[in-house]
């Protein structure tokens, strides 16, 4: 029985497709076509959006800045000034001053230093070089 349906089925494909007429594309099809392959126009889809804005990426070279400061000079701080802001902060910050954990040569420091400042010139010359490359 399924076989006899499938049959049916079959030849009614055929007769409709007998049936209807041949249908070619408009003149200008081609050219309409190689014209929006060719067109050099940027959708929406392709925009790109940083995740994290540059207000976002300031914020985080400061915090970390601010972080690596208070790191370096938490012990000289603890010792000569006391924390007027915050009573806490004096008690969070005694265990670290009191051990020799975060204490750095003046060589050391530099280095830190200059290191990071090269690597946020590589980042800057990377990216105005790849920007350019993908604008092509």
């Amino acid at each position: 029985m399924k076989e006899n349906e499938d049959k049916n089925i079959e030849q009614y494909v055929h007769a409709v497709i007998k049936e209807m007429p041949l249908e070619s594309p408009s003149p200008g099809f081609t050219a309409k076509v190689m014209a929006s392959v060719l067109d050099p126009g940027t959708s929406e889809a392709t925009v790109y959006k940083p995740l994290i804005s540059k207000k976002g990426w300031a914020l985080i070279f400061a915090g970390i800045i601010v972080l690596v400061y208070f790191i370096i000079n938490s012990h000289e701080q603890v010792v000569s000034q006391p924390w007027p802001f915050a009573a806490g902060v004096k008690d969070f910050v005694r265990p670290f001053s009191d051990s020799h954990l975060f204490q750095f040569s003046r060589t050391t420091i530099n280095v830190v230093i200059l290191s990071t400042i090269l690597m946020i010139i590589q980042i800057t010359l990377l990216k105005n070089y790849l920007d350019k490359r993908w604008a092509k």
